[in-house]
C-alpha cells in the first residue's frame, strides 16, 4: 500500500478525536493551512521502511517557529498522521522519533506545551485508537525531566509513569483477591486456563455494556469460552456492592464475576484503572498479553494466536 494512502486512512481513523473540540453544527469552513509531508525516495518499497523513512523526518519540513500554524486544527491533522506512523515502526524507531521532535520543540516553551498536549491527547487517552503506553512513558520522563513544565505537572507526570510501570505488556500481572456472589474468595492466580481476559467494569458505564455486549457477540471469544482455553473474569474495583449485586443478571453465566471487597486494586495501585471499563488479556502464567486494550485488538490477537496452522 502507498505509505501516503496509509497516513491518509489513519487520518480518518483519528479524524473523531482530532475534531472532538470543533462545533456541534456544521457550518462551511475556511481550508485549513496544509502541512507538508516528506518526500520517500523511490528507492524505499517496502511500507515498513517507508514507515520508518517518514517517522524519523516527519517534522522536517515544519517551522516550529509558527506559532500560527502549530496552534491550529491543520497540525492536529498532522499530529494524527504522526501519531499513526509512530505505531507502524519499532518502539526503538518512534522512541528516536520522540525525542528528536521534543528536542526541536523545546526551543520553545509554548510550542513544547502545545506538542505535550497533543502527545498525550494521542498516546495516553484511552479513547485515543492510537493510544500507545510504553511510548507516552518516554513523553513522560522527558516531562520531569523538563525546567518548561511547573513542578505541579512534572509531579502529576511522575505519578503517570509510576502507574503506567505496572503490570507492563511481558511482565506476570499482579495477583489480587475477589469475592463471588457465592460468598466464595478467589484470586486472580487461581484462575487456570491458556488465556485470561480480565474485564475491569462498572455497573453503572454505558461504556462498560458496550464491551460486554461486543465480547458476547464475538465469535472467537464464544468459541475459545466453550474450548476452556479462556476464561473472563469479571471485576467490580469499587465499593457499592448493592449496585454490582443488582448487575448480576447481566454478566454471562459462564464468566467468573466478583468484586474487589478489600478495595486493593485501587487503594494499592494493583493496577492502573484511569478509565473504565479496562481489559488485560493474560496467558496462563498470567504474563500480561494486552494492556488496556480495545476488545477488537484482543480479539484479533486471539484469532491470530489460536487459528489452526496450515501447512
Amino acid at each position: 500500500m502507498n505509505t501516503w494512502k496509509w497516513i491518509g486512512m489513519m487520518l480518518v481513523l483519528v479524524a473523531a478525536v482530532a475534531c472532538k473540540d470543533k462545533a456541534k453544527k456544521e457550518v462551511a469552513a475556511p481550508a485549513r493551512p496544509a502541512f507538508t509531508f516528506v518526500s520517500v525516495p523511490a528507492m524505499y518499497t517496502d511500507p515498513r521502511q517507508q514507515a520508518e523513512y517518514i517517522v524519523a523526518r516527519f517534522w522536517n519540513n515544519l517551522d516550529f517557529s509558527d506559532t500560527t500554524f502549530i496552534r491550529g486544527p491543520g497540525f492536529i491533522d498532522a499530529f494524527a498522521a504522526y501519531a499513526g506512523v509512530l505505531g507502524a515502526v519499532p518502539k526503538e524507531k518512534a522512541v528516536a522519533s520522540v525525542r528528536k521532535t521534543w528536542k526541536e520543540a523545546g526551543k520553545d516553551t509554548l510550542v513544547l506545551h502545545r506538542f505535550a498536549n497533543l502527545f498525550e491527547q494521542f498516546l495516553y487517552d484511552p479513547n485515543a485508537p492510537t493510544m500507545n503506553e510504553d511510548l507516552y512513558m518516554t513523553v513522560l520522563e522527558l516531562t520531569i525531566a523538563s525546567d518548561a513544565f511547573e513542578e505541579e505537572d512534572r509531579m502529576r507526570a511522575a505519578h503517570r509513569l509510576e502507574m503506567a510501570r505496572k503490570n507492563r505488556m511481558g511482565s506476570r500481572a499482579a495477583d489480587f483477591s475477589f469475592t463471588l456472589a457465592s460468598g466464595k474468595r478467589s484470586r486472580l492466580y487461581d484462575v487456570k486456563s491458556e488465556y485470561v481476559l480480565i474485564f475491569f467494569n462498572n455497573p453503572g458505564c454505558q461504556a462498560c455494556k458496550i464491551f460486554r455486549d461486543n465480547m458476547c457477540a464475538s465469535p472467537v471469544l464464544d468459541e475459545l469460552t466453550r474450548q476452556g482455553r479462556i476464561k473472563v473474569v469479571a471485576i467490580y474495583p469499587d465499593e457499592d456492592l448493592a449496585e454490582w449485586k443488582a448487575y448480576l443478571p447481566s454478566i454471562p453465566g459462564e464468566w467468573i464475576n466478583g468484586y474487589d471487597e478489600e478495595l486493593a486494586l485501587r487503594g494499592k495501585k494493583l493496577y492502573n484503572l484511569r478509565a473504565i471499563p479496562t481489559l488485560y488479556l493474560l496467558d496462563k502464567e498470567k504474563t500480561v498479553l494486552l494492556k488496556d486494550a480495545r476488545f477488537e485488538l484482543i480479539e484479533q490477537y486471539l484469532a491470530a494466536m489460536t487459528a489452526p496452522a496450515t501447512s
